[in-house]
């Protein structure tokens, strides 16, 4: 993985964004206080969800760099992009729903940065598959 280090460190501010967006817009009683253990969590899924195209679809020396299928395509930016929005949008009800979604959507985050990256390169992304 070539790009290894540029997925991981997107991936890593990404997810911390989305984390600390998300905990400033809720609606809440009591004033917003950032919590780092909480952005250091969603950093982690951010970093998790950076990497995670590459390991489904390594490029290796079999396929070449022309390693990209289903899951370095639009749809499934789309689909991340969705999925990260969704997160953003639900108001939980405890705690632990609380942390599950944000780290959910920290990770959508995290895997739609690497795939907004690889769009920016020379080979782009796919539409849904390597042939279509």
């Amino acid at each position: 993985m070539p790009r290894f280090a540029e997925h991981a460190v997107i991936g890593i501010g990404t997810g911390a964004l989305f984390g600390l967006v998300v905990q400033a817009s809720r609606r809440t009683t009591t004033p917003t206080v950032i919590d780092p253990v909480h952005l250091s969590i969603c950093g982690l899924a951010g970093f998790l969800g950076g990497c995670v195209p590459d390991k489904l679809e390594p490029a290796n020396r079999a396929v070449g760099p022309n390693h990209r299928g289903v899951f370095h395509s639009v749809w499934f930016l789309a689909l991340m992009l969705k999925g990260a929005h969704h997160c953003a949008m639900i108001e939980p009800d405890g705690e632990l729903e609380r942390w599950c979604v944000d780290v959910t959507g920290a990770f959508c985050a995290g895997v739609s940065s690497h795939l907004i990256a690889d769009s920016s390169t020379k080979r782009g992304l796919n539409f849904v598959c390597k042939k279509f």
